[in-house]
């Protein structure tokens, strides 16, 4: 077994997008704990030590996947990493490895499936769910997700084109596709009173897999929870937002080192590849602060290789043209409807189940044309799909997250291109989060 000076994986965290990832990456990477971002699902015996990487993040790019695909993949590269693991490592290593299985906090995509993976994967019975998030207003009650205390599938993100919320309880969402699932509602006054209702005998699901779902509306709830568990020795196999992940440095006690500090300089490239009425406010609030935003129509998010287009290629000149004068920029989709794009598909014999795909394609290979014309430091994306998209066109697997500007939305770096990343997902970040970016920028930029 590596030497604890050396450094070596104590946490697997498994993520269905990049930007879950690298949120919850980050919640580790300000706390000291080497963490790595990888969207690699072979890994092999060479990629295990991630230069003395303890807290390791895989992105499954799982969350768009049929539930039998999820839970398939999901299954496979746990198993990958255990076997990995063991004959590296020892027996005795793997053994000292806790499991995090990260959810998105609306609870968007293969929920249950991917909790049972997980659990199959490491041979466990049970696993403990805590889906809050209360920075971000996620907070759990009565085993109910609410989302600035309206339940999530009555919240303006229910109609998610990709994922949308049917639902608001965490039982019927986890179960949902799942006979060989159990839930048990852990409420506020048992968390709070520290009584687990967890025993060995008790609550149990005979053949499958019992998931223990904890209230939590506030930090303090999370952390309540967290030394419930590790008193109860109940922490190798958990799951949750980047919420209960932050709590896991502490309660695991990984080992810290010294933080740096990440550094972004203007000009700032924002690519908004989601469709959310929080992006769209905050690219509003940008562009009165002097962004120029160029918006995306439908034949530009759609037509197969658009940058490689006339029309693309004049938008990589302008918007390159503009960063070199200092110009802050944004790339936005437009507001078409689904059933316009449905339509423009059809109507050029494009697969409509790889319209979402094509904008995030699209999008990426405008910035990787970009990047060929401008030495660009700095990136902001908004939307899972995009990130990883983007990580695609430019062959980034690994990423390597410092800070966190605001709750959701974490600074990461690629070495290899020296490009500093800002990522988050739709629903993350105050309504002038790109004026706080831009001012930090500027602040950096000497």
């Amino acid at each position: 077994m590596p030497s604890k000076e050396k450094g070596y994986v104590e946490l697997l965290v498994l993520s269905d997008d990049f930007t879950g990832a690298l949120d919850t990456g980050v919640q580790f990477a300000k706390q000291g704990v080497r963490t790595s971002v990888t969207s690699k699902l072979d890994l092999t015996k060479y990629d295990l030590d991630f230069e003395g990487t303890t807290a390791l993040v895989i992105n499954t790019e799982s969350r768009h996947l049929k539930p039998c695909e999820a839970h398939r993949k999901v299954k496979k590269v746990t198993l990958n990493f255990v076997r990995l693991i063991r004959s590296h490592w020892g027996e005795k290593a793997l053994n000292r490895i806790k499991f995090y299985k990260k959810t998105d906090s609306l609870l968007r995509g293969n929920v249950g499936e991917e909790l049972t993976a997980l659990s199959e994967a490491v041979a466990s019975d049970r696993l403990m769910f805590v889906p809050g998030f209360p920075q971000t207003g996620r907070t759990t009650v009565h085993g109910v997700q609410l989302v600035g205390g309206t339940p999530i599938h009555e919240s303006s993100f229910a109609k998610d084109r990709l994922n949308p919320i049917p639902e608001s309880s965490v039982s019927g969402i986890v179960q949902r596709n799942n006979r060989n699932v159990a839930t048990v509602i852990v409420g506020l006054d048992a968390v709070r009173a520290n009584r687990p209702l967890i025993t060995e005998s008790g609550g149990h699901n005979m053949g499958g897999v019992t998931v223990y779902v904890f209230d939590a509306v506030t930090d303090d709830d999370l952390d309540r929870v967290g030394r419930l568990l590790r008193d109860h020795q109940l922490m190798r196999v958990t799951a949750g937002c980047a919420g209960f992940a932050g709590v896991l440095p502490d309660i695991l006690e990984l080992p810290r080192h010294r933080i740096e500090s990440a550094t972004y300089r203007a000009p700032l490239l924002v690519l908004c590849g989601s469709l959310t009425e929080l992006s769209r406010r905050q690219v509003e609030i940008a562009v009165k602060h002097g962004f120029r935003k160029t918006s995306l129509g439908i034949e530009e998010k759609l037509l197969p290789d658009f940058s490689h287009s006339e029309r693309g290629r004049k938008i990589i000149e302008g918007i390159s043209d503009q960063l070199q004068s200092n110009k802050h920029c944004i790339i936005a989709t437009g507001d078409t409807t689904s059933r316009e794009e449905v339509a423009y598909a059809k109507s050029r014999k494009i697969d409509t189940d790889r319209i979402a795909s094509l904008i995030a394609e699209n999008l990426a290979g405008l910035v990787r044309g970009i990047l060929n014309r401008f030495s660009l430091s700095t990136l902001v994306i908004f939307g899972g799909d995009t990130t990883m998209a983007l990580m695609k066109v430019l062959g980034i697997e690994s990423l390597t997250p410092q800070e966190e500007i605001m709750p959701g939305v974490p600074v990461s770096v690629c070495n290899e291109r020296n490009l500093c990343l800002i990522t988050k997902s739709g629903g993350f970040g105050d309504e002038d989060v790109l004026v706080r970016i831009m001012n930090r920028s500027m602040h950096t930029a000497d």
